[in-house]
């Protein structure tokens, strides 16, 4: 027996908030929650999305499920994806609910992408499986930033940074090395690892020397982002672990309209790619390099700064999520570098810059604070 609206209603609100649950995970992609529920009412599985480029919702409460999908209703706030859809990363879900046996599928809110939108519930159909839309005000609230990214020219950026108790990200004399602790390095190395793009400045690479390629982990595919330094004097060494395997791995130098241009030379002798961004005074141009990473494909980006650079871009609007990692570690010092630089500050004390939809864990013997910037 098909479920009453109510109780639609009621069990897409259970897997809105699954999917509301990783959402800071899997930004741009679209956060989803999907139950399988039994003739009788029991649900017998549930998945949400869980990272970007990782599998889906559907995916998850089928493997939760097991030989107990069979018969039962899939409730999912996204219709499932079809067999269309160009660089899709994972197998579609409607042809795994059709494999599985599920006899109907209950989603609340259709997918807008051209190549997506009606391929997933046609297939279904298709395959004789019952496909009933129940709108849900829970689905449509969880899937409002990613409805907003897919018209937004700039690519999804999350901040990132670790600092001590007192605010430091480095001591006195620049020195960073560790702060967080190795649980958190780990998880950085996560997050790089399902990004597009990784960007640095200057000093960040000048003092820390990174090399900025992750380890592989599951759902990566192996792949490495883009290494990006923003360097607006080209201060990058030719002996830098960035430039020196810049033929392994591509490295893109953004600067200014004043670089010399004997050293950008000598990068791109090197492998390196220089691209001019220019802005006032010198400066790169973030929004202009940040729309050229989403135009050459970079969806997710993460952001590493250092402190002038994170300003720069939130002062740019080009921050989307922040990811803080806080060390129980004190180091003092006027002029100890702070996350988030530049000679003024970015809100009044009145009226900061707060965080949305907070989340808080525990990597080893550090916090992590991640949330989205407000709209």
């Amino acid at each position: 027996m098909s479920p009453a609206p109510a109780d639609a209603r009621r069990l897409l609100e259970r897997a809105a908030a699954l999917a509301a649950g990783a959402a800071l995970d899997v930004l741009p992609d679209p956060p989803v929650g999907c139950l399988l529920v039994s003739a009788r009412g029991a649900v017998v599985g549930e998945g949400s999305h869980l990272g970007h480029g990782l599998l889906h919702a559907e995916a998850g409460a089928l493997a939760a499920a097991g030989p107990r999908a069979r018969g039962t209703t899939a409730f999912v706030t996204l219709e499932p994806c079809g067999p269309s859809g160009a660089g899709k990363r994972t197998s579609p879900c409607a042809g795994a609910l059709v494999r599985a046996g599920v006899k109907a599928v209950v989603y609340a809110a259709e997918d807008p992408t051209p190549h997506a939108s009606g391929a997933g519930p046609r297939a279904l159909r298709e395959a004789g499986v019952a496909v009933r839309r129940v709108r849900s005000a829970a689905a449509e609230s969880t899937l409002s930033r990613w409805r907003g990214s897919l018209a937004d020219p700039l690519p999804w950026t999350i901040a990132k940074w670790a600092m001590t108790l007192d605010g430091k990200i480095a001591d006195a004399r620049g020195a960073s090395r560790w702060i967080s602790g190795e649980e958190s390095r780990a998880r950085v190395q996560e997050m790089r690892a399902l990004c597009d793009a990784v960007v640095v400045g200057s000093r960040t690479a000048l003092l820390d020397d990174p090399d900025l390629r992750p380890r592989p982990v599951r759902g990566s595919g192996g792949r490495v982002p883009l290494r990006v330094v923003v360097d607006g004097e080209l201060r990058l060494p030719l002996g830098s672990r960035l430039a020196s395997t810049a033929r392994e791995a591509p490295v893109l130098v953004a600067t200014g309209s004043r670089a010399p241009a004997a050293r950008r030379a000598a990068l791109l002798a090197a492998g390196v790619e220089v691209a001019v961004f220019a802005g006032e005074e010198g400066r790169v141009d973030l929004r202009a390099l940040f729309r050229a990473l989403r135009a050459r494909g970079a969806r997710r980006v993460l952001l590493e700064g250092g402190g002038d650079l994170h300003a720069a871009a939130l002062r740019a609007g080009v921050v989307r999520q922040a990811a803080v990692f806080v060390s129980p570690a004190i180091l003092g010092g006027r002029t100890a570098p702070s996350p988030v630089g530049g000679a003024e500050g970015l809100r009044a004390a009145a009226d900061p810059l707060r965080l949305e939809e907070v989340r808080v864990s525990r990597p080893g013997g550090d916090l992590l604070l991640e949330g989205f910037l407000p709209a």
